[in-house]
């Protein structure tokens, strides 16, 4: 028990000294994500550019911080898709994002957790910076105030 409590106290003092998050971003456009993750190479922020079916084998084989998701991908709801992400990387943090996601539905997901923050669309990369930042900090990923959290 000792064991696991020091190998955790590691991993999270090891997060802790941490520069970066690792984003993973779904969305159906491709191009639209290859470019807002080159748009943010300045900032804190690893973006790692998906489509919805690929999402969930990526999360599998290379852990993230924070997976942004569409609401309203071409192959499955975007909440959906979140509610396998918690089962799968419950200390993960969620980002919805979308248009015409009803106000109703995302204050639901919010006071349910299964997110931590959602952006309207269109957002800025510094919007972006600012969710998932958010979404760490409420998911546990960092500290409140942690330098990843002052934007």
């Amino acid at each position: 028990f000792s064991r696991a409590a020091s190998d955790l106290r590691g991993a999270t003092d090891r997060l802790a000294m941490r520069d970066r998050l690792r984003v993973l971003l779904v969305d159906d456009d491709e191009v639209l994500g290859r470019s807002l993750a080159r748009s943010l190479q300045w900032s804190r922020l690893d973006v790692v550019p998906c489509t919805g079916v690929a999402a969930l084998t990526l999360l599998r084989m290379e852990p993230v911080d924070v997976v942004a998701t569409d609401f309203a991908l071409h192959d499955r709801h975007g909440l959906g898709l979140l509610d396998d992400v918690a089962a799968l990387a419950p200390r993960a943090g969620r980002v919805l994002f979308g248009a015409s996601v009803p106000q109703t539905v995302v204050d639901a997901a919010l006071r349910r957790r299964r997110i931590h923050a959602f952006l309207r669309t269109p957002f800025s990369g510094d919007d972006l910076v600012a969710a998932a930042a958010t979404a760490a900090a409420r998911a546990g990923v960092v500290d409140e105030g942690h330098p990843l959290t002052v934007h």
